[in-house]
């Protein structure tokens, strides 16, 4: 790929939902999210040290470090070398850009799996599966310089450069129409002892795409409605949740923007959806999932999608706000992101089935997301796809796994083949 689009100077403001993510993040709620390929060989360093210098020399928006200004933060060139080591911390944690040279992604590898973490700030989880894609190409092709590899082009020869930098949230916030908003109701939260600080446990069930799909359609569901349902569920048995029939329990789920608008960005361009079950008497699966399949219905709407959108960027443009110095702002944006996480239980992210080239296939045995934990949101999780295999991943703070246990018991009990892998004795 010709690396038409490096810049020598990059300068670029922060799109509508990075604001948001640099001013809420610290130490308990990190917005710091890992994707993960793992090879059917060992890593070698040094080919992966000069794949991801590569990498950023073709994607300058991941080449950047973040600074202050007196109303909102920025990004511009970072000239440092990246950092890539062996991993030997939990996954998620905050990035120290000090000790990080001001990047704003982390790479470390550990036996045979690359991992790419990722502040929120710079891209979600499609930009971020973009890069990762493209460096894993760039490091199979130094690995394998006698074959000649497919690339996993990032970028579309029909746009322009500009579009891969664009806010597509100010882009197209003009096509939404004003409709009344609501305030989300305190939902159910999950309590209980917690692990050491710094500490996280992955639980991650990897099992056949097909015989989950098989599943979800014997229902009349999507992939994503069926796992909802059975998260859901089983955050209520798995939990003291049948103690709190006034509280729904709510999964937040993010959404794509890239494909209701028009969009070839690398930065952030998701919304999501807030599904919300009452559990005020037992509910069978099927209850469940009928009542997750209606809201995804009637929330996965354009309709229904524009006015946050909306919401979110003219709040940004107003001018009493814009001018309110950076510190008042992120004060004010904490609060209201601490109010929005009352309304959420849990959050599940699904980035869908990972394509690639035919012949970097082989080298290739599966992709894992991880989605980092907040103070409020002590557990989540992260499904992806790859050659016919489903990777969900538990990301969680709480001693007890009963959740998870429920979550995978049932898969078990439908006839699912689920193989359990942990990072945690």
């Amino acid at each position: 790929m010709e690396n038409r689009n490096y810049r020598e100077f990059y300068w670029k403001r922060l799109d509508n939902a990075a604001k948001g993510f640099s001013a809420i993040s610290d130490k308990n709620n990190t917005n710091v999210f890992r994707l993960s390929v793992k090879l059917k060989q060992p890593v070698e360093p040094s080919a992966l040290q000069e794949a991801v210098e590569r990498t950023l020399s073709e994607i300058p928006s991941f080449n950047v470090k973040q600074h202050k200004g007196l109303f909102w933060h920025y990004f511009e060139s970072n000239f440092s070398k990246p950092i890539v080591q062996e991993e030997k911390t939990f996954p998620c944690l905050r990035i120290d850009r000090s000790a990080n040279n001001g990047f704003l992604f982390r790479t470390s590898y550990f036996g045979s799996k690359i991992n790419l973490e990722v502040f929120h700030a710079l891209t979600d989880g499609t930009g971020a599966l973009m890069f990762l894609k493209r460096l894993l190409y760039n490091y199979l092709s130094l690995l394998h310089p006698e074959e000649t590899l497919s690339e996993c082009a990032v970028f579309d020869s029909t746009c322009h450069p500009n579009e891969y930098d664009e806010d597509s949230f100010l882009k197209n916030y003009s096509c939404a129409q004003d409709k009344e908003g609501h305030t989300a109701q305190p939902a159910y939260r999950l309590r209980g002892p917690r692990l050491e600080k710094k500490v996280t446990r992955v639980l991650t069930g990897v099992m056949p795409v097909k015989q989950v799909s098989a599943r979800a359609k014997a229902f009349g569901a999507t992939i994503t409605e069926y796992l909802s349902a059975v998260l859901l569920r089983s955050i209520y048995l798995g939990s003291n949740a049948s103690g709190k029939k006034d509280r729904p329990v709510v999964l937040c789920i993010p959404v794509n923007l890239r494909s209701f608008y028009p969009s070839h960005t690398l930065s952030n361009f998701f919304s999501y959806l807030n599904i919300g079950v009452r559990f005020e008497k037992e509910l069978s699966f099927e209850q469940v999932l009928e009542q997750v399949h209606a809201e995804f219905e009637r929330q996965l709407r354009r309709e229904e999608i524009e006015p946050k959108l909306r919401y979110n960027v003219e709040a940004e443009s107003n001018l009493a706000i814009r001018f309110i110095p950076l510190a008042l702002k992120k004060l004010g944006l904490k609060l209201i992101h601490r109010r929005g996480e009352r309304g959420q239980s849990c959050a599940l992210s699904n980035l869908g089935i990972v394509d690639l080239p035919e012949d970097l296939r082989p080298f290739v045995e599966r992709f894992d997301v991880l989605v980092s934990i907040s103070s409020l949101k002590p557990l989540k999780a992260g499904v992806i796809s790859f050659g016919g295999k489903m990777s969900f991943s538990f990301t969680s703070a709480l001693v007890s796994t009963d959740i998870q246990q429920y979550f995978f018991s049932f898969l078990s009990q439908e006839g699912i083949e689920v193989e359990i892998v942990s990072n945690y004795i």
